[in-house]
C-alpha cells in the first residue's frame, strides 16, 4: 500500500455524548406544529458563523399568513455542542448555557413564557380568520 493511499483514519469516530442542540430545536419545532394542527409551525434555520461555530434560529411560522416568520430565539454554538448562548428574542434576554440540561431548562422557560404564548395565540387567531386560513 502506498503512503499516499494508506488510510490513517480511525475505524470508528465514536458516538457523541449528548444530543446536538439543533436536533433538540428541530424536535421542539415539530412538536409546535403537532400542537397547533400545523396552523402555526416552527422552523429551524442553521448557518455557519465567521468564528468556526454555528447559529441556529428558531422561527414561529404562520403558513396562512404568507409564511409569516417571527424569530423566537437563536442559538450560537462552537464546533462542540456546549457551552452555547441562547438569545431569546421574544424575551429580550440572552442566556449562557453550559450543558444539555441547562439548555433544556432555558428552552422550557422561553417556550412556556407568556410572551411566547401571546405570539403563538395571535398567529393562531390571525391564521384562522384569514381567507386562506385553515
Amino acid at each position: 500500500m502506498s503512503v499516499i493511499t494508506q488510510d490513517l483514519w480511525p475505524e470508528s469516530f465514536g458516538i457523541a455524548d449528548e444530543v446536538p442542540p439543533v436536533t433538540i430545536l428541530r424536535a421542539q419545532a415539530s412538536l409546535l406544529g403537532t400542537k397547533t394542527k400545523n396552523i402555526v409551525e416552527a422552523q429551524v434555520k442553521s448557518q455557519p458563523t465567521l468564528s468556526d461555530g454555528l447559529d441556529h434560529q428558531l422561527f414561529v411560522v404562520a403558513p396562512a399568513l404568507g409564511n409569516y416568520k417571527y424569530l423566537l430565539l437563536s442559538v450560537r454554538q462552537g464546533l462542540m455542542s456546549y457551552p452555547l448562548t441562547v438569545n431569546a428574542a421574544v424575551l429580550g434576554k440572552t442566556f449562557p448555557v453550559k450543558d444539555q440540561e441547562q439548555f433544556l431548562e432555558v428552552l422550557g422557560q422561553v417556550f412556556s413564557s407568556p410572551e411566547t404564548a401571546r405570539v403563538v395565540a395571535n398567529l393562531l387567531a390571525m391564521s384562522q380568520t384569514t381567507p386562506q386560513g385553515r
